[in-house]
């Protein structure tokens, strides 16, 4: 999981920061990395605002450093919501796998208001409720008479309370916009925590700042693991160790290619050659030996007939579909760096 600083290509990002040059840099040793491992499926995690026009050179050369080194790459912006935590979060996700591997698809949503198959939506309230009162006498994460006092002297309080049956904008590294449905105060770390996906009793290290930057840098860990299991699915699926998907019996297909005749004998839901007749075994084959439906990727026209890259409306590349981006020397970038 590549996930580097995203301040400077944040939608908020409005004036050259001290640590910019570093944040991009970053960006840039996404394929140093990868060239070190290389992992049969990486993925990585950045803000949407990467996609912006003014973020164009950097999208093309992230995705340069993947194709280069023959994987194929797949991104879009999920919608954490969708995801099992009560924020509004959206963050631009990508995959990408080595040749040969096939590329896997975003994992479906958990929960939805559209689909009745699935849990509604997380709301503020649900996660509210896993913080039992009482727990700010034990727990320095939520100081709830801290929280009071400071609101007493802020301009921003009393708020008019809402329902807490709803989902909270993004969390930032310095809180929320929203503040707790009493509108009496703001929302203690550890509510912020929860929120963007936590388990109740995590330990965060360092003074409050530094917590409250890690809360609002994260990868909501509810959304990291959804989309762990589902590629170590893929994977597992792919080497045929483990299957998610419900048995499906096989269907038999034989060649034979033989010029003499040998009785078959059915057993079960396969026939097989009657061995008391000793003969060289024939070519048997079942449809989960048959190679499986895979993603492809066209590659039957010529560049020059292929509708201009837009980050917009593609979504899937491989090294032959784009070879412009192979053509991406982020060394160019490296020795403007040292100069």
């Amino acid at each position: 999981m590549e996930a580097p600083p995203c301040q400077v290509f944040s939608p908020a990002h409005t004036h050259t920061g001290q640590n910019d040059e570093a944040n991009v840099a970053a960006l840039f040793s996404c394929g140093k990395l990868l060239n070190r491992r290389r992992a049969r499926i990486s993925t990585g995690e950045q803000t949407f605002g990467l996609l912006f026009d003014r973020n164009e050179e950097y999208f093309n050369a992230l995705v340069g450093q993947y194709t280069e080194l023959g994987y194929s790459f797949r991104w879009d912006i999920l919608r954490f919501g969708d995801y099992g935590i009560a924020s509004t979060r959206r963050r631009l996700i990508w995959i990408a796998s080595c040749p040969g591997e096939p590329l896997p698809l975003f994992p479906a949503p958990t929960h939805s208001n559209m689909d009745s198959r699935l849990p509604a939506p997380v709301t503020l309230q649900s996660v509210l409720d896993t913080i039992p009162r009482g727990s700010d006498r034990h727990d320095r994460l939520h100081n709830v008479s801290y929280m009071e006092s400071a609101a007493k002297n802020s301009s921003r309080f009393p708020r008019r309370p809402y329902s807490a049956d709803c989902q909270v904008g993004t969390i930032t590294t310095a809180g929320s916009e929203w503040v707790h449905p009493s509108g009496r105060r703001d929302f203690t770390p550890r509510e912020l925590a929860c929120i963007q996906g936590f388990p109740r009793q995590f330990k965060f290290e360092g003074g409050m700042t530094q917590i409250r930057r890690q809360i609002g840098n994260a990868f909501p860990p509810t959304v990291v693991e959804i989309l762990y299991r589902h590629l170590k699915d893929c994977i597992l699926r792919e080497d045929r160790v483990v299957t998610s998907q419900p048995r499906i019996e096989p269907e038999t297909i034989m060649i034979d290619d033989s010029d003499d005749e040998m009785p078959l004998r059915r057993r079960g839901s396969v026939y097989h050659r009657d061995q008391s007749i000793r003969r060289p075994s024939r070519n048997i084959w079942t449809s989960t030996d048959l190679p499986r439906e895979i993603e492809m990727v066209d590659l039957t026209n010529d560049v020059e007939d292929r509708p201009p890259f837009s980050r917009e409306s593609s979504r899937t590349l491989s090294v032959e579909s784009l070879p412009s981006l192979m053509e991406l020397d982020i060394r160019d970038y490296e020795r403007s760096m040292e100069i």
